[in-house]
């Protein structure tokens, strides 16, 4: 069954341990950055990171961020430890090589990377675990082949903006994306699974989710409020607690399988707004017998 609806197993994440947690006294001082306060020259970021309070990237400045790079958010310092950009952030690793982000997995506090309004960048090969998240506010970032796990609230968050999430898993958060404000952002080919709730619209979103794989998560797959009104086009959407799609929606070419408490094996093919796997969507353009063979992201699959 996971071959054939995209839900290839993602490789593992490391341990904390493994990634030489740069808050552990056991490593070396000197192999250790700390980052605060406001960036004031362009910067290359490598190694061992700890983010401690606020990091301002302000604009007309970038920070790099080189394959390898293990980002640790401290948990012991007000304002909670995070990266706030109005310049350029790059966090690129490659298929061998992550870009890490972590904070102590015990703390419920936010922390991660928060794009403002008119900033730029890209995160690719990421790997956030423990409460770290990205809060994206501008249409000019990319968020491609990362994984997202253990997040209490939304790990990708997207307000008022359109940018692009792309090949990502999402395993073990409460949501996996949440979109606020108008927000309409790019939802392609990412492996959804396991989640509280896979994507939430608030707030008149029109995101655009097409092609992904959102699959047993224990509430709905897709969900709106306020108005919102996701295109939902080529997904596998199956075995997900709760309504494959509910209150809102435009949908075409999805398959749909076994939601709801539905028999796992139960495809629903109808046209129906509503049905056992489907509430309230708006339309219902055309339905899949069999799963989409392009869903999912394509570094797993």
């Amino acid at each position: 069954m996971a071959a054939a609806t995209g839900c290839a197993a993602p490789q593992p994440l490391p341990s904390a341990e493994e990634w030489e947690d740069p808050s552990d006294p056991n490593v070396r001082a000197e192999s250790t950055v700390t980052k605060s306060g406001t960036i004031a020259a362009d910067e290359v970021w490598s190694g061992a990171i700890l983010v401690r309070g606020e990091v301002f990237v302000p604009e007309g400045r970038t920070v790099t961020v080189e394959p390898n790079a293990r980002i640790l958010f401290a948990t012991d310092s007000e304002p909670s430890s995070k990266i706030v950009v109005e310049g350029a952030f790059y966090a690129q690793g490659d298929f061998q090589r992550s870009v890490f982000f972590a904070a102590d997995a015990r703390t419920k506090a936010w922390h991660g990377v928060l794009f403002e309004p008119g900033s730029a960048g890209r995160v690719s090969y990421g790997q956030f675990q423990y409460e770290t998240r990205l809060h994206i506010r501008s249409s000019a970032v990319g968020v491609t082949f990362s994984q997202f796990s253990d997040n209490t609230g939304a790990a990708v968050t997207v307000e008022a903006a359109s940018p692009t999430v792309e090949d990502n898993v999402f395993r073990t958060n409460v949501v996996a994306v949440r979109c606020l404000r108008q927000a309409s952002p790019d939802i392609l080919n990412n492996t959804i699974i396991g989640n509280v709730y896979g994507v939430v619209a608030e707030d008149g979103s029109q995101p655009n989710i097409a092609r992904n794989v959102i699959a047993s998560n224990r509430q709905q797959g897709i969900v709106s409020q306020g108005a919102s009104s996701p295109h939902v086009n080529s997904n596998n959407i199956v075995r997900n607690g709760g309504y494959a799609v509910q209150d809102g929606g435009r949908l075409s070419d999805n398959f749909i399988q076994g939601n709801n408490g539905t028999v796992p094996i139960a495809v629903d093919t109808s046209l129906s707004v509503n049905s056992a796997q489907l509430f309230g969507v708006e339309e219902v353009v055309s339905a899949r017998s069999s799963p989409v063979p392009e869903a999912g992201d394509r570094r797993t699959r």
